[in-house]
C-alpha cells in the first residue's frame, strides 16, 4: 500500500536550478519505492525527436498529481518515490490539452518512453 509522508518542521536544503539544467540521475531511492524514467519524444518526418520542457507525472486519483517533473533538454525524465504497484504515468506539453499516458506494470524501476501527438 502507498504510504503518505508526514509533515515535519525539520529544515531542508534546496538548490534551485533552471528546468533546462535538470539532471535525471543520482536521485535518492528507497527499498519500498521505485523510479520510472524514460524519454518524451515526437515523431517528425519519420524521425524520433526528444522534447524538452514537457510535464510528466503520476496521479493515483484523477486530477491529484502526487509526483511530477519536467523533461530535460534531451527529453529525459525521472520520477522517484513511486509505489511498486501497477500505475499510469502521463506527459503533456505545457499549454496543451492532449496528454499521453502509459501503464507501468507492477515491479521495480522501469523505463517508459512517451510519444507526444
Amino acid at each position: 500500500a502507498w504510504r503518505r509522508f508526514r509533515r515535519t518542521k525539520e529544515p531542508v536544503d534546496l538548490t534551485l536550478i533552471e528546468k533546462a539544467q535538470v539532471r535525471t540521475d543520482g536521485l535518492p531511492s528507497s527499498p519500498d519505492t521505485r523510479h520510472v524514467s524514460g524519454v518524451v519524444y515526437e515523431t517528425r518526418d519519420n524521425e524520433r525527436r526528444p522534447v524538452a520542457g514537457v510535464w510528466v507525472g503520476w496521479e493515483p486519483i484523477m486530477d491529484t498529481v502526487v509526483a511530477d517533473t519536467f523533461t530535460d533538454t534531451e527529453g529525459r525524465y525521472r520520477i522517484c518515490g513511486l509505489p511498486p504497484e501497477r500505475i499510469e504515468v502521463f506527459a503533456v506539453r505545457i499549454g496543451s490539452r492532449q496528454p499521453v499516458s502509459r501503464v507501468v506494470q507492477s515491479g521495480g524501476d522501469s523505463i517508459v518512453d512517451l510519444e507526444l501527438p
